[in-house]
């Protein structure tokens, strides 16, 4: 029931990416869609969307 866990990962970004070390990732999102995505890359190349349309949201846009 409860769970506390800790994960100690290398910090990747566009000037260290490694392509090896994200197909040996272990920690993954899973987006509402179902879309499982690597923890390693959720910064570089997924993060900005969500982020957008939580403000776009409290900004009241529509």
């Amino acid at each position: 029931e409860n769970i506390f866990r800790i994960a100690i990962v290398e910090f990747m970004d566009r000037h260290n990416f490694c392509i090896g070390r994200v197909k040996r990732s272990c920690i993954h999102f899973v987006t509402p869609n179902g879309q499982i995505i690597p923890f390693e890359t959720y910064n570089m190349f997924y993060r900005d969307e969500p982020a957008r349309r939580r403000m776009a949201v409290s900004m009241g846009a529509s």
